[in-house]
């Protein structure tokens, strides 16, 4: 949950951001984004097992709506850097 709160602070820093930190802000959301796919593997292989655990069901698929959702919130923002920094 952390990661995806960081994608979203990290996505609006990268509106207002100088070109000074860009890179910085690019590094934040690949950052986070590896810090949500890792998570991620972590829920799913403790979850896996649990099959019949409600709450571990739970847990699995708020971890895969995140990436769903977040994944690619932050690699557009790293896109973004990108495209900006070769422009």
């Amino acid at each position: 949950r952390y990661c995806a709160l960081s994608i979203d602070l990290i996505a609006r820093i990268l509106e207002k951001c100088s070109k000074l930190m860009i890179s910085d802000v690019g590094c934040g959301a690949l950052a986070a984004k590896a810090g949500l796919e890792c998570a991620s593997l972590n829920v799913f292989v403790n979850t896996r097992t649990l099959k019949e655990d409600e709450e571990a069901q739970k847990m699995a698929a708020e971890a895969k709506d995140l990436l769903e959702e977040y994944g690619p919130k932050a690699q557009e923002v790293a896109d973004e850097v990108f495209a900006r920094l070769m422009a």
